[in-house]
């Protein structure tokens, strides 16, 4: 923040509490998408750069890494915790974010969504009001987290195949028991919807 005048000044222009900040940068907490593009603004640093750390701080002037693709922020909260009910999920916004830049870390870019997340149960790894991108095409249980669906309820797991048909999602936060799925009882109820490629996390 130091760009943009300084913790003080980010507060005064953007009615944001200093605490509020503190947290932001110790990486404590998530600030909006909004509140990141008006730092990047008084900072006069590229938006871009500041959410991912990709490129450079002033953007970069070749027209072709310059064209950017809209990832769509749907109204969904990705539970660390004790689960959200998914309810026919609206795109509240899109995102951009430069094309070269996805396509080079994720492949496809149109299988990518952003989400909040919620609860606590992947602390310290992920933080409550963090912002987290998936990759839908992303379903194969592997090393990472994954955004996963049980009877609608949507959770952020490792997942952990302990026995042929058995998986479990666990926590990075301990005081969360494991969550034991069988592949085929709960066929119905399961489902893997993407695995987590990206978070905004920390700020200058």
């Amino acid at each position: 923040m130091t760009l943009a005048g300084g913790k003080k000044a980010v507060a005064e222009r953007t009615g944001t509490s200093l605490s509020a900040l503190y947290r932001y940068a110790n990486g404590e907490a998530s600030p909006s998408v909004v509140l990141t593009a008006e730092i990047a603004e008084m900072g006069e640093v590229d938006l871009h750069w500041l959410l991912t750390g990709a490129g450079t701080m002033e953007g970069d002037s070749d027209p072709e890494s310059g064209k950017f693709f809209p990832v769509p922020r749907i109204e969904l909260e990705a539970a660390a915790g004790d689960g959200r009910v998914v309810d026919r999920p609206e795109v509240m916004e899109e995102l951009a974010f430069r094309a070269d830049w996805l396509r080079s870390k994720f492949g496809d870019p149109s299988k990518l969504e952003v989400l909040t997340v919620r609860g606590d149960s992947q602390e310290p790894l992920l933080h409550d009001g963090q912002i987290i991108m998936i990759h839908r095409g992303l379903t194969a249980i592997d090393e990472g987290l994954f955004v996963v669906s049980i009877d609608d309820m949507l959770l952020i797991k490792r997942l952990q195949l302990t026995r042929p048909g058995q998986l479990q999602l666990k926590s990075a936060n301990e005081s969360y028991d494991p969550i034991v799925i069988d592949l085929k009882a709960d066929a119905d109820a399961f489902r893997i919807i993407g695995k987590v490629v990206w978070t905004a996390r920390t700020l200058i």
